[in-house]
């Protein structure tokens, strides 16, 4: 089983404060659900929500977390390289 750094017991909490932060931000009132999430623009960005998600955890202490992914990620590593 992968780790996840959305589903996880570890992370789970960070990422629905912060899914609820964006989620917020575009002015949603309602609940967060599924089908309220694929309404939304953060559906749609998916390489933004986790380069803004990684900066969330390191901004909360998991500084290690994020150099390491920015390092070996692929996909990661070149849209840093692109902003």
């Amino acid at each position: 089983m992968a780790l996840s750094f959305t589903h996880s017991a570890s992370f789970g909490s960070f990422a629905r404060v912060f899914l609820k932060s964006l989620y917020d931000l575009e002015g949603n009132t309602d609940p967060i659900t599924a089908k309220s999430l694929l309404a939304s623009t953060i559906s749609n960005q998916l390489l933004q929500f986790r380069m803004l998600y990684l900066d969330y955890l390191k901004r909360n202490g998991f500084v290690g977390l994020n150099d390491f992914l920015y390092t070996f990620v692929g996909s990661l590593t070149k849209a840093q390289a692109e902003n």
